[in-house]
């Protein structure tokens, strides 16, 4: 009975330190499978019955029914350190069973911990509202794809949200997994490693409904005052064109001067300018009216930076993340559920 209760006792306080171990390491999965037969196979090592035969201090051995009793009782923890360990079990035995379990444990954290570290991306990416912005509702529709693709593929995401020039800079430099988003050309293949296609820009025109402005070509464009954004960089085909441009700063300014009269077309996308238009200018949405065909439309990429660590593995991952969200009809969600947020009735 005493040994019993010994062994009852040191196995429960085994069960209860190796379940903190567990939780404070934050195992799960295979690896909480793993532990599992690890912990089975020591607690039976460490507590197996000890019915063998004893030796007297003369050297001869004594069968297990002449062995002597002794009446000493242990209290339900004093094995730990106590005299009567040797009832219990081989204390030197024990102590590097121990000593082995607790390097298990460091290795195992240590590989709990970078494999963690490997499935978390940390990315760049600046203010372009309403595709992406760190006030914006998920930070915006295509920020929330890329974290949604992520998700399914098991990687946690960071977002630092920077000025372009920077967060491209940075990214292009290693210091960030990648940078959201980017147009495709040719000489950032060197540097930037592109995913499969986001949802696009479509870029073209807004004017107002009241002056019947259409267009074929672009030189059917060349009686009118067109506003674009200093350091845009603005499709070739509208540069070749030649057409009268006047710059501004930021987009806002453009639809603000559209407004009022001062221009008659504004360069701008599509999906930015419908929600400048409904977000600033709520009263006046009738006003505006987005002109067909669009002269560019450019596919979005997230860019992988070259000089990351495992990039090339990150990127089919989250490829097949985003693949899965197409499949479903995913990404077609999110982007409606974003534009429900800042499209009037009035301007859907």
């Amino acid at each position: 009975m005493p040994d019993l209760q010994c062994r009852a006792a040191f196995s429960g306080l085994f069960g209860l330190i190796w379940v903190g171990v567990e939780v404070w390491c934050g195992f799960d999965g295979p690896v909480h499978a793993g532990l599992f037969c690890v912990r089975k196979i020591v607690t039976a090592a460490i507590f197996a019955d000890n019915n063998h035969k004893r030796k007297t201090p003369s050297g001869m051995t004594l069968p297990h029914n002449n062995q002597r009793k002794t009446k000493r009782y242990c209290k339900p923890f004093s094995c730990i350190g106590s005299s009567c360990w040797p009832r219990c079990f081989d204390r030197g035995r024990a102590k590097k069973l121990f000593y082995r379990l607790i390097a298990v444990f460091i290795c195992l954290d240590i590989l709990n911990v970078a494999e963690a570290a490997q499935r978390q991306v940390v990315l760049a990416a600046t203010e372009y509202p309403p595709y992406y912005g760190e006030h914006l509702e998920s930070k915006g529709f295509i920020s929330e794809i890329i974290s949604t693709a992520f998700q399914r593929v098991g990687y946690d995401v960071e977002v630092k949200f920077l000025p372009w020039k920077r967060a491209y800079g940075m990214a292009q430099a290693g210091d960030f997994d990648g940078v959201y988003t980017g147009w495709y050309r040719k000489n950032r293949e060197q540097w930037f490693e592109f995913s499969d296609p986001l949802p696009a820009n479509e870029l073209g025109f807004y004017a107002l409904r009241e002056r019947n402005i259409s267009y074929v070509v672009l030189n059917d464009l060349q009686p009118y005052k067109i506003g674009v954004v200093r350091g845009y960089v603005n499709p070739p085909e509208f540069e070749q064109a030649r057409l009268n441009t006047i710059e501004v700063t930021e987009d806002r300014q453009n639809i603000l001067s559209l407004s009022r009269g001062w221009i008659d077309l504004v360069l701008i996308d599509k999906f930015m300018g419908q929600y400048i238009i409904n977000t600033e200018f709520p009263d006046s949405v009738n006003k505006f009216i987005w002109l067909d065909p669009p002269i560019k439309v450019e596919n979005q990429y997230l860019m992988f930076s070259k000089k990351a660590k495992n990039f090339l593995k990150t990127s089919q991952d989250f490829n097949h993340g985003l693949k899965q969200l197409a499949q479903e009809g995913k990404i077609d969600a999110i982007i409606t559920k974003h534009r429900s947020l800042w499209v009037t009735s009035k301007g859907k």
